[in-house]
This record gives structure tokens, sequence and C-alpha cells, in this order.
């Protein structure tokens, strides 16, 4: 189930901290979306949340120099109140990832963590009820020692009365399998 950050409202900058770690020198960073629900958990990781009431976009843009020419983001998409009818039970909420300016290729996690409903359906839509948390890990490319862009998003593609929760850290190590982006080109 999602949760309410300890810190909402939290300043752009303290969430871009929380998203890059201490790896990176942080220029700048902006938020846009809900910031009553959004901000810093008490695990130090960045939520951004789409909350129930119209806000169906939170993004974040960071500045950054970093000290190596990759990254690794360790990502949660939790939600709850997902639709269970006939004609409503794909849960289509989307996660985006642009890098200098580029949207980063993104693919479904080979294995990631899937709470409810079928893991082996993890591709593009996940048929589920109840709460919901899939949890990934994106590789993304960077130009190191220079300046370098990110924009994370989420977005409530679904149902309205869904509340999401994107919830973002700098990840300690890469799994096997698990990344998406093409470090390869900077994406």
């Amino acid at each position: 189930m999602p949760r309410t950050p300890r810190e909402t409202g939290a300043p752009a900058l303290n969430m871009a901290k929380a998203i890059l770690g201490d790896a990176v020198r942080i220029i700048g960073a902006t938020f846009r979306g809900n910031a009553s629900v959004s901000g810093v958990d008490e695990a130090g990781s960045a939520c951004l949340s789409t909350g129930t009431d119209g806000d169906a976009t939170s993004y974040i843009d960071i500045d950054f120099v970093p000290d190596s020419d990759d990254l690794a983001l360790a990502m949660s998409l939790s939600m709850d109140e997902v639709p269970n009818d006939a004609t409503a039970t794909l849960l289509r909420d989307g996660v985006s990832i642009w890098v200098n300016g580029r949207p980063s290729e993104m693919t479904a996690p080979k294995r990631g963590s899937v709470s409810r409903g079928d893991a082996s359906s993890a591709t593009e839509a996940l048929p589920v009820s109840g709460d919901l948390n899939v949890s990934m890990l994106a590789r993304i490319g960077l130009k190191k020692g220079e300046a370098n862009s990110i924009r994370i998003a989420t977005s409530r593609l679904g149902a309205a009365a869904v509340f999401s929760t994107l919830t973002i850290n700098a990840a300690q190590a890469m799994g096997n399998g698990n990344a998406v982006g093409n470090p390869g080109t900077g994406n």
C-alpha cells in the first residue's frame, strides 16, 4: 500500500539528494506534483505520488554532475484500490525516465517483485485487485564529470481513485536482468 512520506512537501533538492545519493553533485532540482503526499520517506527514499484529487502526474527534474558513467536507481511503484471488474482490471500507471532530454528506453523487469497478481504477467499491464507493489531497478548511462539532467515521472493513466506512489533511491548494487535503459548511448 502506498505510504505518505514522513517529510511531505520536501524541497525538490532534498528529494534529489534522496534519489541520487552522494555520488553526484546536484546543481538544481524542481518538483511538480501533489506536495501533500510527496516528499522523503522514513527510509530516506524520495516519494513521487499522484494522489487521488486530480494530480495525475508527478515528476522531478534534476541537474547534476556524476562521479561515474552510470547510475542505478531502485524504484518501487505502490498503489491501492486497483479496480477489479470485467472492464477495468488492468493497471496502466506509468513510470518514465528522461536522461539529458531524451526518453530512456524502458522495458519491463525480468524479475521484478510483484506483491499481488501474477508475476509472470508483469510485462505491460497487471490484472490485479487490492494493493499492488512492483519493484524495479533502472540502470542509466551518464556523462561522467559533466552536467547531466534526469526527469523521473509517474502518471496515473487508469482509474481516478487510485493513490499511487513511486519510491526512488540510489541502488547499492545492480541485479541480473533487472536493469532498464541503455548505458552505452547515455540513455
